[in-house]
């Protein structure tokens, strides 16, 4: 033990200094790494999802991880930095996590799909607009 009561421990890569009178977690983040994102529900109480640090951003006043998360069938990103209240991360183990890269990728696709139907919905309005209504406006205006 370093002082009176204190020691470091290493558990998984997370190294936390422990006091009988007082725990103090430390946690070691890596780009890459997996962690539980808990986040807070309108209305009240929380949701835990799995997620992947993405990224580090240090700003000078307000340093900054970008996490990727899975809320169901969705993949969003979350800006966590001390003046976070409703989001949080810890450390995940294998065990606590179903993440696999094919069923990230396979998530990522259907939203890449998805996006890509809509984009063709749009532009397919655009050309239907710009051949039947295109003809009761002034040529200057249609083109």
């Amino acid at each position: 033990m370093s002082e009176e009561g204190k020691r470091i421990i290493e558990i998984n890569g997370i190294k936390m200094e422990v006091d009988l009178r007082e725990a103090k977690r430390i946690d070691t983040f890596r780009v890459g790494d997996t962690v539980k994102v808990l986040m807070k529900k309108y209305g009240g109480g929380y949701n835990v999802y799995p997620g992947v640090i993405v990224s580090f951003v240090e700003f000078a006043k307000l340093p900054t991880i970008e996490v990727l998360y899975l809320e169901y069938s969705k993949v969003s990103f979350a800006a966590i930095n001390s003046e976070t209240e409703e989001i949080e991360i810890a450390p995940a183990s294998e065990i606590d996590t179903s993440l696999s890269k094919a069923a990230i990728e396979d998530t990522l696709s259907q939203a890449v799909n998805s996006a890509q139907k809509s984009l063709d919905e749009a532009k397919a309005r655009i050309r239907l607009f710009r051949e039947y209504f295109g003809k009761h406006f002034n040529k200057g205006e249609t083109e």
